[in-house]
């Protein structure tokens, strides 16, 4: 059976995330990290997701996972997996309940579990999910406490690229006897 390869493009991934997040937290606003400044921080509750680590394979940091399939002879479709860090931290002025920004935080783990977030991350071609816990990193903030929650989501992606190698993948033989027995 042919193995079908998704190329995926950041800008898609992203958007899909940013969606992801934007439909677990309605009541919070969801900006990416590297495009708000201090000056530009929205009003509280809102989210930041920012991308940590790009390209990383489980246990072998810079490497991909290979494989190779091919539909004709000296063709060669290469498709690599790789897996990314995105950061996804809460903000919210309440310090209990269900306004609590790792209460909040908790109904991403929900959504990324629904089918229809699945399908859309898939089309977009990624998939994600929650590594490890929700950090609770609530503190006071000059006088009064902050809420904010932090968790890491893995994010697989799919790269796919073709290559004409040249390869001889099959041969015909005629004429060849192997113990005297032609071939």
């Amino acid at each position: 059976m042919p193995v079908t390869v998704t190329t995926f493009t950041w800008p898609n991934v992203q958007d899909a995330l940013y969606d992801a997040v934007a439909a677990a937290l309605p009541t919070c606003k969801v900006v990416w990290a590297y495009a708000a400044s201090p000056a530009s921080m929205p009003a509280k509750p809102f989210a930041m997701l920012n991308v940590t680590t790009r390209e990383i394979e489980p246990g072998q940091p810079g490497r991909d996972e290979v494989q190779l399939t091919s539909d004709a002879a000296g063709v060669v479709k290469h498709a690599f997996h790789r897996r990314h860090t995105v950061s996804v931290n809460v903000y919210s002025n309440s310090t209990a309940g269900d306004t609590h920004a790792a209460a909040l935080l908790a109904n991403l783990t929900r959504e990324l579990q629904t089918d229809s977030r699945r399908t859309a991350l898939k089309a977009a071609g990624c998939k994600a999910w929650q590594n490890g816990g929700i950090n609770d990193l609530t503190a006071m903030l000059d006088t009064r406490g902050e809420s904010r929650a932090q968790c890491d989501l893995t994010v697989a992606t799919l790269y796919g690229t073709t290559e004409t190698t040249g390869w001889i993948e099959t041969a015909s033989t005629s004429g060849i006897k192997v113990d005297g027995v032609p071939v």
